[in-house]
């Protein structure tokens, strides 16, 4: 059995070609089977044809798509119209009447809109920008994550991720509550943790698999300490709406214990990113 503290990561994007959008999406469909161990130099592109293949669109939302589409020819407007009606895509109209089209994937690809793709480019200031922020936390906290329906998700699925196997340690592993016991001492609270509430709940998976039950059958007895892990994608808008709600002492300690942080840290990295558009060096 293993104890952690939560954390998050705000991703890189691999690029703005159309094989490092394939590298992104495979970088959050990958954590739903904690498949990553089997990302190849070319694996990305093989996995999103294999994605499509079934239908399975909902990873595609993480390959964000810049597009710059100028008024000449005059048929251009009729490609770039489309997306000002697509709650998925956002657009930026500058005074030449050239469209900034921020969208996605799936968007693309679900619309066969795949003609479109010959006017990919670098995002520009213009461009409104989607940011993906990876969380390791508790399944309570994912629990309520996942709500805010405006963002794109994949999270660890354990139907499918088998703890007893020798790729995850053949432990569980659980996220360190926030709360802790103000009248017991530090040991005292982690045997608590450890011996207490986990142990005996790693004991009756390991036991259920033995017998022969899958991960889905098994997960049963998962608490909401469990650890998971999870993509979460969405444009400033989006951000700025989580933050406004989930960075407040009200809410749940392990949710703002998460939050608070990776606000600060989002904020620095927008306006990094602002530097950037607007030709300034970094410090």
């Amino acid at each position: 059995m293993k104890l952690i503290n939560q954390s998050y990561e705000i991703c890189k994007t691999h690029g703005y070609t159309l094989q490092d959008v394939y590298k992104d999406i495979e970088r959050a469909a990958r954590i739903s089977y904690k498949s990553e161990d089997k990302i190849t130099e070319d694996s990305a592109e093989k996995m999103v044809q294999r994605l499509i293949s079934m239908k399975h669109y909902s990873p595609l939302e993480f390959g964000t798509i810049y597009l710059k589409i100028t008024p000449d020819p005059i048929r251009n407007i009729y490609s770039a119209l489309k997306y000002e009606d697509n709650p998925f895509s956002a657009v930026t109209i500058n005074k030449d009447l050239t469209r900034y089209i921020t969208t996605n994937y799936r968007v693309i690809i679900e619309n066969h809109w795949e003609e479109d793709l010959q006017y990919m480019c670098e995002p520009t200031k213009y461009h409104q920008r989607r940011t993906t922020v990876k969380f390791i936390t508790n399944r309570a906290v994912s629990h309520e994550l996942v709500r805010h329906r405006s963002m794109s998700f994949m999270q660890e699925s354990q139907r499918y991720v088998a703890y007893d196997k020798d790729k995850f340690g053949n432990e569980l592993t659980f996220i360190k509550p926030a709360w802790k016991q103000p009248e017991w001492d530090e040991q005292t609270n982690e045997t608590v943790l450890t011996h207490l509430l986990f142990a005996n709940i790693e004991d009756t998976y390991m036991k259920l698999r033995s017998l022969g039950l899958t991960p889905q059958q098994a997960r049963i007895v998962l608490p909401n300490a469990t650890k998971t892990e999870l993509y979460m994608c969405g444009f400033h808008k989006d951000w700025e709406h989580f933050f406004d709600l989930r960075d407040k002492t009200h809410v749940d300690p392990q949710m703002y214990d998460l939050v608070h942080p990776l606000h600060e840290d989002y904020e620095k990295t927008i306006e990094s990113r602002r530097e950037t558009e607007n030709g300034l060096s970094l410090k």
